[in-house]
C-alpha cells in the first residue's frame, strides 16, 4: 500500500543507506505523493477532509508563503522542504483514514507499533559515541532514534485517545509503553522527547479518567500516588537526570538556542520581522548555518510567516487551547476536541523547546486532528 513507502524511506536511512531517491524525488516527497494520491481516490471522507473550510484556508495560506518565498528569492529546493513538512499534515490525516477504514484498526496499529520497536532497535544500534557508551550512563545520539520515538508518541496519542487505550486495549498500551520508556527515554535519553512523553501520559489520563468523570478524591489520590511514583521512576533515567542536574553541557545548548534566535534575527529587515520570508527560508546565523529550520521550532513561525502569525499561534496554542482544555466541564466541552489535544500538547512542548519542524512532527498533529474532524463525539 502506498504508506508503506513512508516507513521504507525510514528503514532506509536506519540501515545506514541514506534517503531513497527516485527521479530526482526524496523518500518523503515520494512517500507523500503516493499516500496523498491513494487516499484521494481510493479513501472514504478524504476529499471531505480536503474540501473543508479550514483546509481551504491551510492551503491558500501555504500558497500565499509559497509566492512571498519566491518572491523573496528563497531557493526553490528548500520552498519544497519547506512545503513536504507542512503537506505532511495531510499525510498523517490519509494514514489514519486508512488505519481507521481497515478491518481491525488496532491489529494493525499493533503491526505498525512492532515495527516501528524494530526501527527503534536498529536506532540504537547504530548509535555511537567518541567514548565508551554504557546504556543508562550516557545518551545515545541518533537522529533516526529520536524520529521514530517522535513517530511513536504519535501512533501512542491515537492508541489512548482514539482506540481507548486505557480500558479497551491495555493489551497493546502496556507493551507499547514499556517498548517507549526503554528505547524513547532509557535509551534515547532526549529531554524534549521524554517530556514530550510525560504530558501526553498526564493529559490523557486526565481526560479519561478525571475530566471525564469528574473530581473524585479517591481517583485524584491514586492517579496522584501513580504519578509520583511514574515520575521518580522517570526522573532517574538518563533523559530525567539531564534535565534535573541541568549539567554545563545542557546549560550551553540552551544558551546557544537562544544565541541562535538573536544572531538570525540580525540578518532580517524591519520589514521581513514583521511579514516573514516566506516558504524556503535559510538561517545563515544559525547554529547549522543555511539550514531551513531552528532549534526552537515555534521561531520558524516567525522568521518564515511574521509577527501576526507568530502571535496568533502563541494566543491559540498556548493561551485559547490549555483554558479549554482544563477549565470547561466535560459536558460542555467537544469530547473529539478533547481527544486531540493530549497529542497536541505533548507536540508543543517540544515545538517550544527544540524541534517540532519536520514531517515526522506535521504528521502526528495530521493523524490527531483527523481524529478530531472524523469523530462523532
Amino acid at each position: 500500500m502506498a504508506h508503506i513507502l513512508f516507513y521504507a524511506e525510514l528503514l532506509n536511512k536506519l540501515l545506514g543507506r541514506g534517503e531513497l531517491r527516485m527521479a530526482g524525488l526524496q523518500g518523503q516527497d515520494l512517500a507523500l505523493i503516493g499516500v496523498l494520491g491513494y487516499s484521494f481516490f481510493f479513501v472514504s471522507g478524504f476529499q471531505a477532509i480536503l474540501n473543508s473550510t479550514w483546509s481551504r484556508v491551510y492551503l491558500v495560506f501555504l500558497a500565499i508563503f509559497t509566492v512571498y518565498g519566491v518572491l523573496q528569492g528563497n531557493e526553490l529546493g528548500w520552498i519544497r522542504t519547506d512545503l513536504r513538512t507542512w503537506l505532511w499534515l495531510y499525510g498523517g490525516i490519509s494514514l489514519f483514514l486508512i488505519l481507521q477504514s481497515s478491518q481491525r484498526p488496532v491489529w494493525h496499529l499493533a503491526i505498525i507499533f512492532i515495527a516501528l520497536s524494530g526501527m527503534a532497535h536498529l536506532g540504537t544500534q547504530q548509535a555511537n559515541s567518541s567514548g565508551n557508551l554504557v546504556v543508562g550512563m550516557d545518551r545515545f545520539y541518533n537522529l533516526n532514534l529520536m524520529e521514530v520515538s517522535i513517530i511513536f508518541i504519535g501512533y501512542l496519542g491515537l492508541l489512548l485517545n482514539f482506540f481507548d487505550g486505557f480500558k479497551q486495549s491495555k493489551w497493546l498500551t502496556i507493551p507499547a509503553v514499556i517498548v517507549f520508556l526503554y528505547y524513547g527515554i532509557y535509551i534515547c535519553a532526549t529531554r524534549n522527547i521524554m517530556l514530550s512523553f510525560v504530558v501526553l501520559m498526564t493529559l490523557s489520563i486526565y481526560r479519561v479518567y478525571i475530566k471525564g468523570k469528574g473530581i473524585h478524591l479517591l481517583r485524584i489520590t491514586g492517579f496522584g500516588v501513580a504519578g509520583l511514583v511514574a515520575l521518580l521512576l522517570v526522573s532517574n533515567t538518563p533523559a530525567g537526570q539531564r534535565f534535573l542536574n541541568s549539567d554545563k553541557q545542557d546549560k550551553k545548548s540552551t544558551s546557544a538556542r537562544w544565541e541562535e534566535i538573536v544572531n538570525v534575527s540580525k540578518e532580517f529587515q524591519a520589514a521581513e520581522l514583521l511579514f516573514g520570508k516566506g516558504m524556503g527560508t535559510t538561517f545563515q546565523n544559525a547554529h547549522n548555518p543555511g539550514n531551513y529550520f531552528l532549534h526552537l521550532g515555534v521561531f520558524n513561525l516567525y522568521f518564515k510567516f511574521g509577527l501576526i502569525t507568530f502571535i496568533g499561534f502563541i494566543i491559540v496554542a498556548c493561551i485559547y487551547f490549555p483554558c479549554y482544555f482544563v477549565v470547561y466541564p466535560s459536558i460542555m466541552a467537544n469530547q473529539a476536541f478533547l481527544k486531540f489535544l493530549p497529542y497536541f500538547f505533548s507536540w508543543l512542548v517540544i515545538f517550544l523547546i527544540s524541534g517540532g519542524y519536520q514531517a515526522y512532527n506535521f504528521l502526528g498533529i495530521g493523524m490527531s486532528l483527523c481524529l478530531w474532524a472524523t469523530s462523532k463525539d
